[in-house]
């Protein structure tokens, strides 16, 4: 048998980036790029070597065939991809500069991916080949439909001890906290690694959004609570201190059966922050499926290096080697390689 995949499961996206980081009045000129959460981690994985498969629906019309195309260079597995009559999300990014921070506006309604539909035995034979199943709450927010889908596929991979890693990922601008937290809520107590502490509700925590944290204690408590009530074995949380909008210091912290553990902070100044969290969670995936020495730090530390350098390229992912990630971690190099 062929060796098993790992799958990601989310919405394909194309951004429109103002360019020169100029503001979104009187926009004349974008540069584009796909993307999407799901599809940023795959291209990651993939990068370190990881078969990958993104399980989406794009529209059947060029657009469509190009996103195809740049999954397939990346080397991507598409054999999931289904095509159908509709539209790609679309989503407009404003890059802040020093003290002006970045924007984001999304144009997402009834995109392809939006509207599909999964039978069971579609779901049963699409998880025969995996070994990992990754989603985050960016996809879980677009609606009932999205989330029926999720749930099929989270049971099945419950079923058959498929590993299943969330990346909570909240949008205040795709949907509320308290819809958020009632529908992560459930999703999440299918998952083996939650990344992020927000927003699920936990005992006491019920109403609040605790976005933010920075104390120590306060994290260990809240990773703790979510251990306790959904069972996930792995609980992650990252923290980025900003400096200006174009520069930040990112470390993250992990629970589980192993103790609790922090990274060593990273420091980078950002030429495109966004899908930098996405690399973050590639690293991790990497990380906990080759165990990393059974080190919590070294697995930590090999993610938030990946995640900080993104932030120095332009785009909504990255495919680079677990190597030059690694050399990283040791010591940056930073003459010409020649």
């Amino acid at each position: 048998m062929n060796e098993k995949k790992i799958i990601t499961f989310g919405e394909p996206l194309i951004r429109l980036d103002r360019a020169n980081n100029e503001q979104l009045f009187f926009p004349q000129s974008f540069n584009s790029y796909f993307g999407g959460s799901e599809a940023n981690v795959a291209i990651g994985l993939s990068g370190f070597g990881h078969k990958v498969s993104f399980v989406t629906g794009v529209p059947n019309n060029q657009m469509g065939e190009n996103y195809i195309r740049y999954l397939n260079a990346m080397h991507v597995d598409t054999s999931h991809v289904r095509k159908e009559e509709g539209r790609l999300g679309i989503y407009y990014t404003q890059q802040g500069f020093s003290v002006r921070p970045s924007s984001v506006i999304y144009d997402r309604g009834f995109s392809v991916f939006s509207q599909l539909k999964y039978t069971q035995e579609e779901v049963k034979n699409i998880l025969l080949e995996c070994k990992w199943f990754h989603f985050s709450g960016i996809t879980a927010a677009l609606g009932k439909t999205v989330q029926d889908n999720l749930l099929l596929f989270l049971k099945e991979c419950k079923k058959t001890n498929i590993t299943v890693s969330c990346d909570l990922n909240y949008r205040s601008k795709l949907w509320s906290v308290k819809e958020a937290k009632q529908v992560l809520g459930e999703l999440v107590s299918y998952a083996d690694v939650c990344i992020g502490l927000e927003p699920l509700p936990c005992k006491d925590t019920d109403n609040t959004y605790l976005l933010n944290l920075k104390d120590e204690q306060e994290i260990l408590l809240r990773m703790q609570e979510i251990r306790e009530q959904y069972g996930v074995e792995h609980v992650i949380h990252t923290i980025r201190h900003y400096f200006q909008s174009d520069s930040n210091e990112y470390c993250a912290y992990i629970l589980n059966s192993q103790g609790f553990h922090k990274s060593k902070e990273f420091f980078t100044s950002i030429v495109d922050r966004v899908g930098s969290g996405d690399s973050f969670v590639a690293g991790i995936i990497h990380g906990l499926l080759h165990d990393e020495d059974t080190c919590n730090v070294s697995l930590l530390n090999f993610a938030v290096a990946n995640g900080t350098y993104k932030c120095t390229i332009k785009g909504d992912n990255m495919y680079i080697s677990k190597e030059a990630i690694k050399k990283s971690v040791k010591e940056p190099f930073l003459d010409i390689e020649r």
